[in-house]
């Protein structure tokens, strides 16, 4: 009986006499996290025999591939890659780097060398996951390959600040593109450019001239990487930017075709929108 009592006092002592203990509230439930959209997958979006001038080793070229998005560079290696080639043998690269410069946040163009054999390779693969920096992969991809000689096509390109760039002069700003072969800046003179204003509607005065379009030729070439200054004053730019034709060519002196940048356009948007190309 003295147990029995001693353990009814003790739990009597634990709920009796003292100051209510507060409620205790049930542990909030998890509050199930925000899915998000899986990234698009990403594209090869140009690539091309850009084999040039090699000194020292005149049986290795040069592939040029650009993708839609920045690579992870951990990721890019040349066991990542095949090519096969015009007699159908496929052959690994002996080399896999970016080629725009390190100064740039972007590295969407890589360049593949070794020994591809003669004529051009049927295809290039990716037989190992790329990483794209910001989510997104390329994985069992055959992108045809452009021939050597062909014309460089703009791909992409973005509008800067006139910070970006000393010598652009004041009321100008920044034009970069990236192209679809190594490019450098045209051996001959080029003719600035013209753009048509809008038609004046009716009654009003007639037609404003034609504008110039202010793309001058490269003052920063590297690779398949240009910058350009065009005049954009303190207002937004409204007519379209013309690069004129042949503001650029390839190391086999092929030149660019005139061209016409939307001023809408963005990088990260489609490679096919925002430029029109003429004459090519």
């Amino acid at each position: 009986m003295l147990v029995r009592w001693a353990a009814a006092g003790a739990v009597c002592g634990a709920c009796g006499g003292g100051p209510a203990l507060p409620p205790v509230d049930p542990l909030p439930r998890s509050t199930p996290s925000a899915t998000r959209d899986p990234p698009a997958p990403m594209r090869v979006i140009s690539a091309s025999d850009d084999t040039g001038t090699m000194d020292g080793n005149s049986e290795a070229r040069r592939l040029l591939m650009v993708v839609d998005r920045s690579l992870d560079p951990l990721s890019v290696r040349p066991e990542s890659f095949v090519v096969v080639t015009a007699g159908g043998v496929r052959v690994a690269p002996v080399e896999a780097r970016f080629v725009e410069s390190s100064r740039f946040g972007m590295q969407r163009s890589v360049l593949l060398t070794g020994s591809f054999g003669e004529g051009l390779p049927q295809a290039l693969l990716v037989v190992r996951p790329l990483r794209a920096a910001a989510g997104g992969m390329l994985h069992r991809v055959s992108a045809p390959l452009e021939q050597r000689g062909s014309r460089p096509r703009v791909l992409f390109w973005e509008s800067r600040a006139s910070d970006a760039a000393d010598g652009c002069g004041e009321g100008s700003s920044v034009v970069e593109l990236w192209w679809s072969r190594s490019v450098r800046g045209a051996s001959a003179p080029v003719e600035p450019a013209r753009v048509d204003a809008p038609a004046a509607s009716a009654g009003s005065a007639a037609a404003a001239a034609p504008l110039d379009s202010a793309v001058t030729a490269p003052f920063y070439a590297r690779a398949n990487h240009t910058m350009h200054c065009y005049a954009s004053g303190s207002e937004p730019v409204t007519p379209p930017l013309v690069l004129p034709a042949g503001a650029v060519e390839t190391e086999d002196a092929a030149p660019s075709a005139r061209a016409v940048l939307d001023t809408r356009h963005r990088v990260g948007q489609d490679a096919t929108q925002g430029v029109t190309e003429e004459g090519g």
